[in-house]
């Protein structure tokens, strides 16, 4: 073998030995990638959870916070709504004690109305032409027949009419109703004086009807403080043939 010829040989060798690094190179990226791929793999596997945890709290906080905002508003409408209900409690209160006080004083007027009237009557009730009792809330008169209102007359009698002022005036300004109820029974109608009315109801009426005027004309009482009504009887004579009430 000739020098060339190992000239050549050696060059060879120099070639291959210069050449051969270039291949573990490229091994050596591939791997290089395949690492990184890794790691990002790893990263996203890693940060991928993180930020869907941190959407869904994002998600929940919103939420919460609105629902924070319709309880504050469900609440100030709440008390809102105490408020109103105890402002009306507390108007309720005082028109209940002014009430109770309003009717305390009308029953102590009435009281005093009752003792007046038992002092003023007594001659009448002595003589059993008038009966009056009483209770907490009414006094009520009975005008008995025939002195103060006759069997066979629609109003009453003179001494009638004067009693009914008595009381007016022994009323005076005191806030009371009188209730004024006649009565009649079917022998009242058989009066000849008395024909005009058809029934025992019609005559009644009529009876409650002239004594309410006798107070509003001659008495000076009201007219808005008068009531009046009929009422028949079953008995053949009635005892009182006009009731008068005073109440609150």
């Amino acid at each position: 073998m000739g020098r060339n010829d190992w000239q050549r040989m050696g060059n060879e060798e120099h070639f291959v030995a210069v050449s051969a690094p270039p291949k573990k190179t490229g091994v050596l990226s591939i791997l290089g990638v395949l690492v990184a791929l890794g790691s990002l793999g790893v990263l996203v596997s890693y940060y991928l959870p993180l930020y869907r945890a941190h959407e869904t709290l994002n998600g929940e906080y919103v939420k919460l916070a609105i629902h924070g905002r319709e309880q504050q508003e469900q609440t100030e409408q709440t008390v809102k709504a105490l408020k109103r209900t105890a402002a009306d409690r507390d108007q309720l209160k005082a028109a209940q004690g002014s009430a109770r006080v309003d009717t305390e004083a009308a029953r102590a007027n009435l009281a005093a109305l009752n003792k007046a009237l038992t002092t003023e009557l007594a001659p009448q009730t002595d003589k059993k032409l008038i009966a009056l009792s009483s209770t907490e809330a009414a006094i009520e008169i009975q005008f008995q027949s025939p002195t103060l209102f006759r069997n066979d007359a629609s109003a009453p009698t003179p001494l009638g009419k004067e009693m009914l002022c008595r009381i007016a005036r022994a009323a005076g300004k005191a806030a009371v109703k009188f209730t004024l109820v006649g009565a009649a029974s079917s022998s009242d109608t058989k009066q000849r004086a008395l024909k005009a009315f058809p029934s025992p109801w019609h005559l009644s009426a009529a009876r409650g009807a002239s004594a309410a005027q006798l107070l509003a004309d001659a008495c000076k009482v009201a007219p808005s403080a008068i009531l009046t009504s009929g009422s028949p009887s079953t008995e053949a004579t009635p005892a009182a043939l006009l009731t008068l009430k005073l109440s609150l």
